[in-house]
C-alpha cells in the first residue's frame, strides 16, 4: 500500500486559484495537511509526475468544481487519476453548471458539497467537518489534530521530554496572576509579584502570542517597574535594557529571581544586533547566576541554540533547544528552531515532526507551514534517492565536465534554449530575524513564484545540494561571486539567482540579483524595503519584476518551420516557455513588422497566427518575443 503523506490534494483550475489558496489555508488551520500546486511542486521535477505522486500519496482529493474546472483537461486528468487509484474524491461545487460527460462519468455517484450561496466560509467549515469525518473513520490524519478552540492548549502534545501543565492548573495560575497584577497596579508592595507577572508575560512571548503580550503590557501603568521590564522583554533595544537594569537594581532585595534578568536582556539585545560572541558570553553568565528561574533559563538556551544554528553547529543547537524546552515545554520558537537544526543535520523527517508539533501549538503559521512542506519534500526526495543513483551520477558527471572547456552549443544560433537558473539560498545580514525560519519562508515563497514562470527552469534542489556538498561549499563560500558563478556553470545554468535579507531597526531590505554565468554580467538587480507585515507582498512583487527582467534579457526566439492552413508552425514549444497568447514579431531586414500570436503549444513546437494576413508568410522567418 502506498504511504499516505498528505491528508488532501486540492484540484482546481488556475482561474479559481484565489479560492483554492483560501481553502488550503482554512484546511491546514484545522490540522488537515494539504498538497496544492504550485506550492508543493519541487523545482526541476516533472510537473505531471509530481501531480501523480501527490495524488497517490494523498488520503483524498478535493476538486473545486466550477465552469472553469469543468472545461479544464488538467483537472479532469487529476480526478481520473484519483478515481483510478481509489483515492476518494470530494467535489466542492462553487457554480451551478452542468457537468461535462467526462466529469459525469467520474463524479456522478459522489457526494457533493454545494457552495453556491455566500458566505464561502460556512461551506469551508462544512468541508472541514466532512474531511475530518472521513479521516476519523479511515485512520489518523497526517498532520496532528488541532482543537477548534481559538486558544489551543499545549497539553494536546505530550512528549516524553516536555511536561505540560494541566489546563485546570493553567486556569488557576491565570486567575492568581490577575489578582497579583491587580495588587501590583494598586501599588501595594508584594514580594515576588513583579517576577511572577513578568514570567506570565514572557510565557506569552515563548508561545509566540505577541499580540497578547502587547495587550498585557498596554494594561500596565507606564511608570510601574513591571512595565519597564516587560517592555524590555518585548523589545530588547539598548535604551529599554538600561531602564530595566535600573529597575532590577531597585527591586533586588524583594525580587531575587530578577538577579540574572539584566544579563538575559543584554544577551538578547546583543543577539538581535548580530553580536554573537558577546551574546554567548552574556547568556552563559546568566546561566551561571544564582537562583535563575526556569523561564530565564529557557531564554538563555534558546538564544545559544539560535547562535549555534547560525554557525552551523547543529548538534549543539539541538542540545540547546532541548534544554530550552525542558525549562518551558510550550516554547514555540524553540520547537521551530529545533526543526531547523534537524534539517541542518540532514534529518528532514524528524524536522517534519517538530514543525507539526509547532503547528498544533499555533494554528496556521505560514512560516512553519512552509518549513513543514519543504522538510517533507526533502524527506520524500531523500527516501527516493537512496535507491536512485541518478542525482549522484549526474553530480559527478557535471563536476567532471566542468574541468574541460565546453564546446559551442549545438543549434542555429537563434532559436531559444530552455532558460535554466540556479537559485541559491538567501543570505542574511544585520539583525537577527524575530521568527526562526523567516528567511527560509521568504526564500521558498520566491522560489515557488519563480517556479510558476513558464520561461524559467530552476535547477533541481537535490542536484544543487549534491553539487555544493561534493565541492564542500557552504553559505560563506558562496558569498564569493566567483565561487557562486562556478557552481552555476557546473550546473549548466545560464542564470545564477542570489538574494540577501538585511535587517535593521524593525525593517528588512530584500535584495535580488540575476547574473549571467557566461558573461558574468548582472542582468537584474532589485531591492525593496519591507516590514515583517509587508514582506510577502514585496517578495511577490520582486518575483514578478525578476521574471520580467529575465524575459527582457532573454526573449524567446524561434523560426517558422512550415506554414499550414495559414498558420506558422514554429520550432519552439513548451520546453522553452512558450504559452498560448505569446506574441512574437518578425526580425530581419527582409521581414515586415508583423506580430504573431501563439494559438497552440506542444512540447517542442507551436502554432501562431499572423496579425496581418496580407503580409508574406514563409518558412525560415525569424521571430522574437514582442516585449511590448
Amino acid at each position: 500500500m502506498t504511504k499516505k503523506t498528505y491528508d488532501a490534494f486540492i484540484s482546481y483550475s488556475s482561474m479559481d486559484k484565489e479560492l483554492a489558496v483560501r481553502m488550503c489555508e482554512v484546511l491546514e488551520d484545522a490540522g488537515i495537511f494539504c498538497w496544492i500546486a504550485p506550492r508543493n511542486i519541487i523545482p526541476g521535477k516533472d510537473y505531471g509526475a509530481s501531480i501523480i505522486q501527490a495524488i497517490e500519496t494523498s488520503r483524498l482529493l478535493i476538486v473545486i468544481y466550477s465552469s472553469h474546472s469543468n472545461a479544464s483537461p488538467q483537472v479532469l486528468r487529476e480526478v481520473e487519476r484519483a478515481v483510478s487509484k481509489k483515492v476518494p474524491v470530494i467535489p466542492f461545487r462553487v457554480e451551478d453548471v452542468r457537468m461535462s460527460r467526462s466529469f459525469e462519468y467520474f463524479l456522478s455517484n459522489h457526494h457533493w458539497i454545494d457552495a453556491f450561496s455566500p458566505p464561502i466560509e460556512k461551506h469551508l467549515a462544512f468541508l472541514i467537518e466532512s474531511v475530518h469525518s472521513y479521516l476519523d473513520k479511515n485512520g489518523d490524519t497526517v498532520a496532528p489534530k488541532i482543537s477548534p478552540e481559538p486558544e489551543p492548549s499545549p497539553a494536546i502534545l505530550v512528549q516524553p521530554r516536555r511536561k505540560i501543565l494541566p489546563r485546570a492548573l493553567v486556569a488557576v495560575a491565570v486567575v492568581c496572576l490577575c489578582v497579583l497584577g491587580y495588587v501590583l497596579l494598586r501599588g501595594v508592595p508584594t514580594s515576588g509579584v513583579v517576577s511572577r507577572d513578568l514570567a506570565a508575560i514572557v510565557a506569552q512571548l515563548h508561545q509566540n502570542r505577541i499580540e497578547r503580550a502587547e495587550e498585557l503590557l498596554a494594561q500596565l501603568d507606564a511608570a510601574s517597574p513591571l512595565y519597564s521590564l516587560a517592555h524590555a522583554a518585548l523589545d530588547p533595544q539598548d535604551a529599554n535594557v538600561v531602564k530595566a537594569n535600573q529597575v532590577v537594581s531597585e527591586l533586588r532585595s524583594k525580587e531575587p529571581e530578577l538577579g540574572a534578568f539584566p544579563l538575559v536582556l543584554q544577551a538578547q539585545a546583543a543577539l538581535k544586533k548580530g553580536e554573537l560572541d558577546k551574546a554567548v558570553a552574556l547568556f552563559r553568565d546568566a546561566l551561571n547566576a544564582k537562583d535563575i528561574p526556569a523561564w530565564q533559563k529557557a531564554d538563555c538556551y534558546y538564544g545559544l541554540g539560535m547562535i549555534d544554528n547560525e554557525r552551523k553547529k547543529y548538534d549543539d543547537a539541538v542540545r540547546s533547544f532541548d534544554l530550552a524546552l525542558q525549562n518551558d515545554a510550550a516554547f514555540y520558537k524553540a520547537t521551530v528552531a529545533r526543526g531547523l537544526a534537524l534539517e541542518g543535520l540532514g534529518k528532514p523527517q524528524e524536522a517534519v515532526k517538530e514543525y507539526q508539533t509547532a503547528l498544533a501549538l499555533q494554528k496556521g503559521d505560514p512560516i512553519v507551514r512552509t518549513l513543514a512542506a519543504r522538510a517533507q519534500q526533502s524527506a520524500d526526495a531523500e527516501a527516493k534517492n537512496r535507491s536512485d543513483e541518478r542525482i549522484r551520477t549526474l553530480t559527478r558527471e557535471l563536476i567532471e565536465q566542468a574541468k574541460v572547456p565546453k564546446p559551442a552549443p549545438a543549434g542555429d544560433g537563434w532559436t531559444s534554449k530552455p532558460l535554466s537558473a540556479a537559485l541559491l539560498d538567501f543570505g542574511s545580514k544585520g539583525e537577527f530575524a524575530t521568527q526562526p525560519g523567516e528567511d527560509v519562508f521568504l526564500f521558498e515563497l520566491f522560489r515557488s513564484n519563480l517556479a510558476a514562470s513558464s520561461r524559467v527552469r530552476l535547477v533541481e534542489r537535490e542536484l544543487l545540494e549534491n553539487v555544493l556538498q561534493e565541492l564542500k561549499l557552504g553559505s560563506s563560500e558562496l558569498a564569493d561571486k566567483e565561487q557562486a558563478l562556478r557552481v552555476g556553470r557546473i550546473l549548466s545554468a545560464r542564470v545564477l539567482l542570489t538574494g540577501t535579507v538585511l535587517r535593521h531597526a524593525g525593517q528588512m531590505q530584500i535584495s535580488l540579483r540575476a547574473i549571467d554565468t557566461e558573461t558574468t554580467r548582472v542582468v537584474a538587480s532589485l531591492a525593496q524595503v519591507a516590514t515583517p507585515q509587508t514582506a510577502v507582498t514585496i517578495i511577490e512583487k520582486l518575483s514578478r519584476e525578476i521574471d520580467i527582467a529575465l524575459r527582457a534579457t532573454y526573449p524567446l526566439r524561434g523560426v517558422v518551420q512550415s506554414v499550414q492552413d495559414g498558420e506558422a508552425m514554429l520550432n519552439i514549444g513548451r520546453d522553452v516557455g512558450v504559452a498560448p497568447g505569446l506574441k512574437l514579431r518578425t526580425i530581419g531586414k527582409d521581414a515586415s513588422a508583423t506580430v504573431f500570436t501563439v494559438t497552440r503549444v506542444e512540447e517542442s513546437g507551436s502554432a501562431a497566427g499572423n496579425s496581418d494576413p496580407a503580409s508574406p508568410l514563409k518558412p525560415g522567418l525569424r521571430l522574437e518575443e514582442n516585449a511590448s
